[in-house]
């Protein structure tokens, strides 16, 4: 099972720490002379993984900052045993990048062999760095300090700009706004709800099976449909203030400051109708092979030790309803006694 941990994370467990290393290989004199090169230097943590065929979860799990994968082909003068083994291993390096959490790993080959086929298949295949065995200790130490560093400045890059899009007030796919920029807003109209007395509404809006479609159509699709759907909703809305928003995923968000309940659900229904005559194929759908929505709703009028979390939590409920009912509906929270 692939194990993935987020940049953040593996910030903390890796920044300031011994740089950890893991060793890929079933030949006993490999870990030793790795121990051996290795045993003067302090600012390793050495790891070891046996077998290929678990190499990708244990990297997974282990959270190395360096892979050093041993390449060494089979003692036997056999051709189909090497050539068997050669095409295994450069599979488990192109693994190692498919995988989300090991991506970006540096992967540091170790292999007797001088053939240029050898390094070039390795590099093809998702290679960092080559040595021949058997590099000396300064040179194998150098090359993996140089590669965790390299790594560790990458996730903090990335860090960086996680912080940047997730501050943006713009959704990058869709153009409308951004969770970020919702939150903000819903706490300004919330408090002002509730210091006028005024009713607010908020929308939940969410697609039908995405999951599916997006295995079904694959992730480019995906995207333009989501950016097809956001479109859609913001046509449909009449008033400056009404704010459209990426929630997260294939979910939206609608707030409708100085809207009752009626006037909310109207505007759900007006939402879910406009999505539906889109008819976007959707073959893993339950309704007519078209994609769908299901929208939940909720207003109210704010009382004085009200906080945001009771209208989210209202239309979340909705929503829930909505889904557990087949989806393809717009439900609306239970009035307030």
């Amino acid at each position: 099972m692939d194990i993935v941990r987020t940049v953040e994370e593996r910030i903390a467990l890796l920044d300031d720490a011994p740089i950890r290393l893991l060793l890929v290989s079933d030949d006993p004199e490999v870990k030793a002379v790795v121990r051996q090169l290795l045993s003067e230097y302090e600012d390793f943590e050495l790891m070891f993984c046996e077998h290929d065929i678990e190499a990708l979860h244990a990297a997974c799990e282990l959270t190395p900052m360096v892979i050093l994968q041993d390449f060494q082909l089979s003692s036997l003068n056999d051709d189909v045993v090497n050539s068997s083994l050669h095409a295994k291993r450069l599979q488990l390096l192109s693994d190692y990048r498919a995988c989300e959490t090991t991506a970006d790993i540096p992967l540091v080959i170790l292999s007797s062999s001088h053939l240029d086929e050898i390094k070039s298949g390795v590099f093809q295949a998702g290679a960092n760095d080559f040595l021949l065995k058997w590099p000396k200790s300064i040179e194998l130490v150098t090359r993996l300090r140089y590669h965790a560093s390299a790594y560790l400045d990458h996730l903090k890059l990335q860090a960086a700009m996680h912080a940047v899009r997730d501050s943006s007030p713009w959704d990058s796919l869709t153009g409308i706004a951004s969770r970020y920029y919702f939150d903000q807003v819903f706490v300004r109209d919330f408090e002002r709800a509730r210091r006028d007395q005024q009713p607010l509404a908020l929308l939940l809006i969410d697609i039908d099976r995405f999951k599916s479609f997006n295995e079904m159509y694959g992730h480019e699709m995906a995207d333009q449909t989501l950016l097809r759907v956001a479109t859609g909703l913001k046509r449909q809305l009449r008033r400056a203030v009404d704010l459209l928003a990426r929630y997260g995923g294939e979910q939206f968000v609608l707030l409708l400051p100085n809207t009752d309940r009626e006037g909310a659900l109207w505007v759900g229904k007006r939402l879910h109708e406009h999505i539906g005559s889109l008819q976007i194929a959707h073959d893993g759908s339950c309704h007519d092979h078209h994609l769908t929505v299901s929208i939940g709703v909720s207003s109210i009028i704010p009382a004085r030790d009200d906080h945001t979390k009771v209208l989210l939590d209202a239309v979340y409920y909705a929503l829930c309803v909505s889904k557990e009912q087949g989806g393809d509906q717009v439900r609306i929270s239970v009035s307030p006694e």
